[in-house]
């Protein structure tokens, strides 16, 4: 089983677009559709094949690290530790630190932020939603087959 910590830092492109002060995000919309374009107002121009739209976001509690804003590094507990893992290759004094946080690192999920941008869907228009949740889905069943690999 993937531990999250490893991939909370693949952030999706548009989380690279926030603006915190507008709260919103620019999102790329490879090629739309018509419908889409209609439910949104918008028009191709003769040489586009894609479009980038504004989208509102809010502010959620970082799942990765809980709102704490650091975890342990991945790399001393991926997989866990056992009882007997720990008594055999921990000291005392490295349980004690384990557990009052000396081996956390800045969150890879949101940056030490401990929040992080999520695009507000209930400001959106249903058609754009709809077309983010299949792209989303595609890009989901990528991503899975790659890692079956």
């Amino acid at each position: 089983m993937d531990d999250p910590r490893d991939t909370a830092a693949n952030w999706p492109a548009w989380r690279h677009t926030v603006d915190p002060k507008a709260m919103t995000c620019e999102v790329d919309i490879g090629d739309p559709g018509e419908s889409l374009l209609r439910a949104l107002g918008l028009t191709l121009g003769e040489d586009e094949c894609a479009i980038t739209v504004t989208v509102p976001i809010h502010w959620e509690v970082c799942d990765t690290c809980r709102g704490r804003g650091r975890h342990v590094d991945p790399n001393v507990d991926r997989h866990g530790i056992t009882e007997e893992e720990r008594d055999r290759y921990w000291s005392h004094d490295d349980w004690e630190d384990y557990k009052s946080g000396g081996y956390d690192v800045t969150c890879f999920g949101c940056n030490g932020r401990t929040t992080v941008p999520v695009m507000d869907r209930s400001r959106m228009k249903k058609e754009l939603v709809q077309h983010l949740d299949r792209e989303a889905g595609i890009e989901a069943a990528y991503e899975a087959e790659c890692r079956a690999e």
